[in-house]
């Protein structure tokens, strides 16, 4: 029997609602030819699907001749290492409604499932690379049954193994050790985004040596890209979309806004809030549920983070616009986002890319607007790439596809679009004589530019999402982080053969240059925890720090 048909059959038997796409059914031939694999797919393409098929595909196709004829198992085991406890407790709903059990790893298990799990009859376990590495959970690793049915470890979201594993969460560097404690097991890598040099080095981070690299274009031809560079005058940029929310209501199209830190949630926030009006902002009764816009970042509390995640994906949802930190981030899986907005540049273009790919996921036409102020593509606060992007005068699709898809360009893989749906830059370059004229609100011109270069001459308020950082605040703030460093070693007295105090305080150079370099953007211990720091008391104490230098 071939690969594609054992594939064939397996999804036949899970009764999946649609027919595999075909990067998909390479990456599946790939695992089944016992090869480790490297995908790289474009957002919203079907990562899940591929490692919900693995524990049948594998066990009929590799496992089940390791066990006795008559005994009566049907799947493999698959381990599925993400990052966020929220992406994991959607994958666990999304990957049951393809009939494959599946259980989150981190929270308390009733004696029944744990027994099934130490059995290996959970086909799909999820789990934190941190919990990999907990003593129960590592013992499991160990034992002989554990040896024989896991035939797969994927890594979702594989960027935060370059990304996260040498400072920030150490135990990614880690999962290389799975080599050897499962080695039957083949290794997958998934992501949307990741550059060659990223490749390279998350592949050896992973002990991936003989593996196959599929490469999906990162092209979302159905996502038109805008920039603008904008006041920090909030109303002034975003009056269209509350316009719309009040005269539209549950009829205006889904939208995010990502906001670099709490403060300017909280700003955009309160001006709907004010704008709208509170009786005009619910439709029916007042309820969080019935709310046509709603907060989401670190400090939202758990209650309130899952009714906004669990509204927002329904069809029929009354919550319209979500304004977000990246805590509503990797995993936001709601096919009918129309608008991605970023109030502030992203910190690094591969952020950029994961949060404005969640638009348009139902194939229809989708926009993506960044508005940018000078502050936020500094040297400091984003990377090259996201502050060229920004300042591009050239196609910024074209700029996307070079950084995240150069093979595919050099292939021809890349479709070709409209001028005046592709960017702002094509759109202003284009002469049909049909060009739609819903969008001209994103697009600047000269005398935008001008204007705001007078307005940023005045010293700014409270109003700003930043506060002000001279050169000699952070080099005093450098020195006290450094300084905390110091005193958390010697409070904990950690031994010299341990491993670099730097990494066992989560304080290392790297991460103390992030801090310094985006301070201006700290206002809450959750503007830091879980993307700067994974310590909530360490966040608390460097947020400290800074209100007592800028005083």
């Amino acid at each position: 029997m071939t690969e594609e048909n054992s594939i064939s059959d397996i999804c036949d038997g899970m009764n999946l609602p649609f027919k595999l796409k075909e990067l998909q059914l390479e990456c599946l031939k790939a695992v089944v030819n016992g090869k480790d694999l490297f995908a790289v797919l474009p957002t919203g393409y079907g990562k899940t699907v591929l490692y919900s098929i693995l524990p049948k595909l594998l066990w009929e196709t590799k496992v089940k001749v390791r066990f006795p004829a008559d005994c009566d198992r049907s799947s493999s085991v698959v381990v599925v290492i993400s990052p966020l406890i929220s992406l994991m407790k959607d994958q666990v709903i999304n990957i049951q409604t393809f009939g494959v059990d599946c259980v989150y790893i981190g929270e308390n298990l009733e004696e029944g499932v744990l027994e099934k799990i130490k059995n290996g009859e959970v086909p799909i376990l999820m789990m934190s690379p941190e919990s990999l590495f907990t003593g129960s959970w590592r013992k499991l690793f160990e034992t002989e049954i554990f040896r024989d049915i896991v035939s797969a470890v994927v890594v979702d979201e594989a960027h935060c193994v370059d990304q996260w594993g040498d400072e920030f969460r150490k135990d990614y560097s880690r999962i290389s050790e799975l080599r050897s404690l499962l080695p039957q097991a083949v290794m997958v890598a998934l992501t949307a985004t990741a550059t060659k040099d990223e490749r390279n080095r998350t592949s050896k981070l992973l002990g991936m040596n003989n593996y196959e690299t599929i490469i999906g274009c990162c092209n979302r031809t159905n996502i038109m890209y805008f920039t603008k560079r904008a006041s920090s005058d909030i109303e002034e940029n975003l009056q269209w979309l509350i316009d719309e929310l009040i005269t539209k209501k549950e009829g205006t199209p889904k939208s995010i806004i990502y906001c670099r830190n709490i403060k300017s949630c909280s700003q955009i926030y309160s001006l709907f809030r004010r704008k709208i009006g509170a009786q005009n902002s619910y439709i029916g009764q007042p309820s969080a549920q019935k709310c046509l816009y709603a907060m989401f970042h670190h400090s939202t509390p758990e209650k309130n983070k899952n009714i906004v995640a669990e509204n927002f994906r329904k069809n029929d949802s009354k919550l319209r616009v979500v304004i977000a930190t990246n805590a509503f981030g990797m995993g936001v899986n709601v096919p009918d986002i129309q608008k991605v907005l970023h109030w502030g540049a992203s910190r690094s273009v591969q952020g950029f890319m994961q949060e404005s790919g969640r638009a348009g996921r139902d194939n229809k036409f989708a926009v993506s607007v960044v508005y940018y102020h000078p502050v936020d593509i500094s040297a400091t606060a984003t990377d090259d790439h996201m502050r060229h992007y920004c300042k591009l005068t050239s196609c910024r699709r074209q700029y996307l596809l070079n950084h995240f898809s150069p093979e595919n360009m050099s292939t021809g893989n890349s479709d070709k679009i409209i001028e005046h749906f592709c960017c702002d830059n094509c759109a202003k370059l284009c002469k049909c004589g049909n060009c739609p004229t819903d969008f001209q609100i994103f697009i600047s011109d000269e005398d935008d530019s001008i204007m705001l270069a007078a307005a940023e001459e005045y010293d700014g308020d409270d109003s700003r999402p930043y506060r002000a950082m001279s050169p000699e605040n952070r080099g005093i703030l450098r020195t006290s982080l450094e300084k905390l460093r110091m005193a958390m070693v010697q409070k904990e007295n950690y031994s010299p053969t341990m491993l670099p105090v730097n990494i066992l305080t989560g304080l290392s150079d790297a991460v103390i240059s992030n801090i310094v370099s985006n301070a201006h953007y700290f206002y809450d211990p959750a503007d830091l925890f879980g993307e700067y720091v994974n310590d909530e008391s360490l966040a608390i104490d460097i947020i400290k720090l800074i209100e007592e230098i800028c005083e």
